[in-house]
């Protein structure tokens, strides 16, 4: 269960714009399609993980949150 929701909370972070240092213009981290394939392949590995696994798999989730939680452009 936290497993997903480090997926969801990921998702968000991943299908908004990166500080791209303009104002006006925010860059994609990843495009839609991109976003879709590694949902489907982080559900796919979270459904197979064991008890052991899963605390892996939260904690690679969220340090890839922590890594772009930085760059995210709030005002895009």
């Amino acid at each position: 269960m936290a497993a997903h929701q480090s997926w969801h909370t990921l998702k968000l972070d991943l299908c908004t714009t990166v500080d791209s240092g303009y104002r006006l213009f925010g860059l994609p981290l990843l495009t839609k399609g991109e976003v879709d394939e590694l949902e489907r392949e982080v559900l796919a590995e979270i459904e197979a993980a064991g008890p052991t696994d899963a605390a892996s798999t939260r904690k690679n989730l969220h340090a890839i949150l922590k890594a772009c939680a930085g760059r995210i452009d709030v005002l895009a």
